[in-house]
């Protein structure tokens, strides 16, 4: 396994650090428990002469060590690297009251994101109480836009949460970084964010801590990535400060804080979650995607003070400035959701995250027959003689008004033969939720349906001024909003009408003849 010749043959790849001696990088090395102490043995017999500094590029180079676990080891830092069956591979950042870290199970071979919550507040009792209701939380959820959480134990007077790893970073860092978001990625994310906030209302969770930095964008999603057959996917983080409510014996709960205390995030926190935390239900959650809503799409926050009280109070007195003051180019119909987001009052918010999902999923829809310019509810019964292209999204903001069509006298195009059996699949759902039929699909065979249809229509290709994107670009776009079963059904009937429609008008430009028929067979396998 390991031999002198190994240790010789390295390359110095490792970045300039301060040099450890030979005996202290192995004492250390034994006390991090990364390898067996045979195997620390191993490596010490194997080339008696060798610096420790080769020894740490044979490690790093043989994948048996990150560059992560090496700084600590040289730095003298090496306890707390193993932490029962996980190994910390590197840290991913800090939170109010632990750090979160890259690991991997040894047994399951299954890379995570390790929350610990540090020593100290491991002794709080509030703090305590905070982990175990993330942990009561997050095990009543189970849905594409929340991360799962697949371990929860103390160890070591050490409390941590094993979660989801999603290779990406925070909304926040994302927008911080890009500016505002190309309006149909934003739409694309505002829509996800809401579906697996309502899916966690649906189980009696109150959130009563979103904001960017607790959504997470997976890694190629966005301008530099856009154009890649992978949807963006978004997750929904951190239950630690949720509202329990009851389901079948389960006691009600919420936080032992003071009623008067204010818990959360003051830059989006809804008036009546500052006035009595205790008392924020499903539409205080609302507002604070109103809050991060209008941040992805000006990269700016609602209100800002100079301190948390005088914000909270502009949350409470001051009107928020319309995000086409800021930005022109949002849809008149997508700005009056956020608007309404940020009503004061609860009563002049949506009620439910199920009214959310529906009046964005309008918008999106209303952005396919025109500029996007209606107020949610307003979709037309008519539809237009030609199918309209949304452009994907770009690393610049483009403004809506730059949707290009398809000409009437433009020739039929014709998918590639995956793709066209898939999209006849696809339809025949759309078909079915437009007249109010059962078809004997689950939510997962949806989710595989919609990957591979996605993935078989391939990159998107922007348009260009004078010529129309092709026909697998615009499939997509028509098909990329209903990632789930359950986003198709909250149409309301006139909505999924006017969708089915849109499915037969690419019918005659994109496929045989014969599509009619061949979907009278997939109804049968159905």
């Amino acid at each position: 396994m390991w031999s002198t010749a190994a240790l010789e043959a390295v390359e110095p790849v490792l970045e300039e650090s301060p040099e450890v001696l030979r005996w202290q990088f192995l004492r250390n090395l034994r006390a991090s428990r990364l390898l067996s102490p045979a195997d620390v043995e191993l490596i010490e017999r194997a080339a008696p002469a060798a610096r420790a500094s080769d020894i740490q590029q044979m490690l790093l180079e043989q994948g048996l060590l990150t560059e992560y676990q090496l700084s600590r080891i040289r730095d003298g830092n090496p306890q707390g690297l193993v932490l029962g069956q996980y190994r910390i591979l590197d840290e991913i950042g800090g939170g109010g009251f632990g750090q979160v870290f890259k690991a991997q199970h040894m047994v399951l071979e299954r890379t995570v994101a390790l929350k610990l919550v540090t020593l100290d507040y491991c002794q709080s009792r509030l703090y305590r109480d905070v982990f175990r209701r993330e942990v009561a939380a997050v095990t009543r959820l189970n849905h594409p836009n929340v991360a799962l959480t697949f371990d929860a134990n103390e160890i070591d007077d050490v409390l941590f949460l094993a979660l989801e790893f999603v290779a990406g970073v925070t909304l926040h860092t994302y927008v911080h970084e890009n500016g505002p978001l190309p309006i149909p990625l934003a739409r694309a994310i505002m829509l996800q964010i809401a579906q697996g906030i309502w899916h966690a209302h649906e189980n009696g969770v109150i959130h009563r801590d979103i904001k960017p930095a607790n959504v997470l964008i997976s890694e190629g999603s966005g301008p530099a990535g856009s154009t890649s057959a992978e949807p963006v996917r978004v997750k929904v983080i951190d239950f630690g400060l949720a509202r329990l409510y009851p389901r079948g014996d389960e006691p009600t709960g919420t936080l032992l804080a003071d009623a008067g205390a204010v818990v959360g995030t003051p830059a989006f926190m809804a008036p009546e979650q500052a006035r009595n935390f205790h008392e924020a239900d499903a539409r205080s959650d609302l507002y604070s995607l109103g809050c991060t809503f209008y941040y992805l799409l000006t990269a700016q926050l609602p209100f800002e003070g100079a301190t948390c009280r005088l914000t909270l109070e502009m949350h409470a007195n001051k009107a928020v400035r319309s995000v086409r003051d800021l930005r022109p180019d949002v849809p008149h119909g997508l700005a009056a959701v956020v608007q309404r987001l940020l009503a004061k009052d609860p009563v002049d918010r949506y009620q439910s995250a199920a009214d959310l999902c529906a009046a964005l999923n309008d918008v999106l829809l209303s952005g396919m027959f025109d500029d996007g310019n209606r107020a949610p509810g307003m979709l037309s019964n008519s539809c237009s003689s030609t199918p309209p292209v949304l452009p994907p999204p770009t690393s610049r903001v483009e403004p809506e008004s730059e949707v290009t069509v398809i000409r009437a006298e433009e020739p039929a195009h014709v998918l590639p033969a995956a793709a066209q059996r898939l999209w006849l699949e696809w339809c025949v759902v759309v078909e079915a939720c437009a007249g109010g039929q059962t078809l004997n699909i689950s939510d997962v065979q949806y989710a595989e349906l919609y990957r591979a249809l996605i993935s078989a229509l391939g990159p998107t290709t922007p348009a260009t001024a004078g010529r129309t994107t092709g026909p697998c670009d615009q499939i997509a776009v028509l098909v990329e909003p209903w990632v789930t079963l359950k986003a198709l059904r909250t149409l309301d009937r006139a909505s999924v009408a006017e969708l089915w429609q849109l499915c037969q008008r690419y019918d005659s430009y994109f496929a045989p003849a014969s599509a009619p028929k061949a979907r009278r067979r997939w109804w049968q396998m159905f």
